[in-house]
């Protein structure tokens, strides 16, 4: 019997930063009631994924494939439900799902343990730096445990969020952020003085040399090697088939993966039909490829 697999990252609508430690159901649209596929909570960079088999949707039609919806809880309070744009006959491992959540339903919430930690990442001129790695950790006796992290948007500002369940019996974290250049956090530029029994919003700025920060993102490397390459087509125009080869071509002429450009000319593609950068696109092909 076939085995369905679904990943996907859930995102703040307006800043597009990624939410972790949120609720994430998958449902089947059905004609008499619908059947939740599977639930899984968001990591430390807002990503899900979940696994189901046929005997989870199927009923009446022996040979369907399942319509799938989605819905986001903050605790135990709904915050997205994407029952008005359902994705209709899924593969068994369809491309990942970017789910956007309004900005007014991420308000704090201390009762259901949600907490939020913002600031902006800029210059020592003032000028926004974009694309770093901010994380915020809980500081304990044995060290610092993750919370939660995104990428500073185009503006220098960051949005995260965490909950109580991530404090390992602690009611309040004390509180440190990092600010990292690489998605695995080793690369750290700048961190917060340590914030002992955090409230349920705190605000955390930086002021950082910018030849700390100049090397970039993987996809803005990527970018920026393949944009002189391109002969003005754009990346979602590119083929690899018996006629064209060009994803063979630009990676040969810029020394990076086919992969790699081949994930970049997906996620343009996928970028340009939703709201949803092609960045977030091309870091989930790359966690899933991993």
């Amino acid at each position: 019997m076939a085995t369905y697999s679904i990943s996907g990252i859930v995102v703040s609508a307006k800043r597009q930063q990624s939410l972790p430690g949120l609720r994430v159901e998958a449902w089947d649209k059905d004609m008499l009631i619908d059947d939740l596929l599977g639930t899984a909570t968001t990591d430390g960079q807002g990503r899900f994924t979940m696994q189901f088999d046929k005997t989870y949707f199927m009923e009446l039609f022996l040979d369907r494939k399942p319509d799938v919806y989605f819905k986001v809880y903050v605790g135990d309070r709904l915050v997205l439900d994407s029952g008005d744009r359902v994705v209709v006959n899924i593969s068994t491992h369809p491309d990942p799902f970017l789910l956007s959540v309004p900005e007014e339903a991420l308000s704090t919430d201390t009762a259901s343990g949600t907490f939020v930690v913002k600031g902006t990442v800029l210059t020592a001129a003032g000028q926004p730096l974009r694309n770093l790695q901010v994380a915020a950790y809980d500081k304990g006796i044995d060290g610092l445990s993750l919370l939660s992290s995104t990428a500073s948007a185009a503006d220098g500002s960051y949005l995260l969020h965490y909950m109580r369940s991530s404090l390992q019996g602690k009611t309040r974290a004390d509180l440190l952020v990092r600010v990292f250049t690489d998605a695995k956090l080793t690369q750290e530029i700048a961190r917060s003085e340590v914030k002992y029994v955090a409230g349920a919003t705190e605000t955390v700025n930086f002021s950082i040399a910018q030849q700390d920060s100049l090397r970039g993102t993987e996809y803005e490397r990527l970018l920026a090697a393949l944009q002189p390459l391109l002969g003005g087509k754009a990346l979602e125009d590119l083929k690899e088939d018996g006629e064209a080869q060009n994803i063979t071509f630009l990676a040969n002429k810029s020394g990076w993966d086919p992969r790699a450009v081949a994930m970049a000319a997906r996620a343009a593609s996928l970028s340009a039909g939703t709201q949803i950068t092609a960045a977030h696109y091309y870091a989930l092909f790359r966690w899933h490829s991993q």
